[in-house]
């Protein structure tokens, strides 16, 4: 298997990760569970998250891409208002109840249309 093959399914696994784990923190956010707020709930969502970005970035130094395609430099700007959102759906008691559920919600569509964006690789999915 080649190192590209590799660091494409390592970064994969990564995405489903980070995805699963921004969800059950969502439903946990919804419940109102202290589990939430656990020290190791806490810390492994950075983990996974940070080796997301870096098979990622290997993906980029290593594939047939670079920062000059508009697609990617749309998905890495997505993903700072991704972990903007993130930040305001998960952060301790900083926001209401009903703004964090929303920035948990549009954190998650905004998920869904970066994994699309990076497989079709078509800033406008619908009109492509």
């Amino acid at each position: 298997m080649s190192s590209y093959a590799l660091f494409k399914h390592a970064h994969l696994l990564f995405v489903l990760i980070s995805l699963g784990g921004f969800l059950l923190r969502g439903l946990l956010l919804m419940l109102e569970s202290s589990l939430l707020y656990r020290r190791w709930m806490r810390v492994w969502p950075h983990v996974a998250d940070t080796l997301l970005l870096v098979f990622g970035l290997l993906l980029v130094f290593n594939g047939p891409w670079s920062f000059d395609h508009f697609w990617l430099q749309l998905k890495t700007g997505l993903l700072v208002v991704y972990i903007l959102l993130g930040f305001v759906a998960l952060g301790r008691g900083r926001f209401g109840r009903v703004a964090r559920v929303n920035a948990w919600w549009l954190g998650v569509l905004l998920f869904v249309y970066i994994m699309a964006l990076a497989h079709f690789k078509q800033p406008l999915l619908m009109f492509a």
